[in-house]
């Protein structure tokens, strides 16, 4: 997918007031952009980590700002009456001081007084079954937030030649004191 390409598809998730179907976008953009481009670039080889660092970078240093910060937030979609599996599990809910069934996504978003612009994401799937001490079964994710955050941070190669190291996080400070030893 070109940058043009790139650039509509983007504009058209951010605008879209409710669910994002291709009809709609075919409907407002030219016929050579077709659902066959949207596929192959969402596909895995082509969408990756490294992929959307390597197309937001140069963008990322046009709006370079010495205030700027990294901001670290992790999200629960509630879906209490979906069926719960490897994504969809129970989290604690820090807002409302609760358990509750749904999606968590932590997210990575650079910002600065004017902008905020997505840098990465991860939706923390509870893959693996533990037994607690009572016996009973419970998921646990495979990579705590902590180690997702330092996957994110190392695929952005943000703390490299003394880059950014002002981030705001809920409650993981142990993430700034491994970016400053780095």
């Amino acid at each position: 997918m070109n940058k043009k390409h790139l650039e509509t598809y983007s504009h058209f998730l951010i605008v879209s007031t409710k669910y994002a179907h291709f009809t709609d976008l075919q409907k407002i953009t030219d016929p050579q952009f077709s659902k066959d481009l949207v596929y192959r670039f969402l596909s895995p080889d082509q969408f990756c980590e490294k992929n959307y660092w390597l197309s937001i970078k140069k963008t990322l240093k046009s709006i370079e700002d010495s205030n700027a910060c990294i901001y670290f937030d992790d999200t629960i979609v509630h879906k209490s009456h979906s069926q719960t599996n490897k994504v969809i599990v129970y989290y604690w809910d820090n807002t409302i001081n609760k358990s509750v069934k749904g999606i968590n996504i932590l997210s990575c978003t650079h910002q600065t007084k004017d902008i905020s612009f997505p840098l990465n994401y991860r939706i923390i799937r509870k893959n693996k079954t533990v037994t607690d001490e009572n016996g009973n079964n419970k998921r646990k994710a495979e990579f705590t937030k902590n180690q997702s955050m330092r996957a994110m941070l190392k695929i952005a190669k943000i703390y490299e030649n003394g880059g950014i190291l002002k981030f705001i996080t809920n409650h993981w400070n142990k993430i700034v004191q491994w970016v400053k030893q780095q």
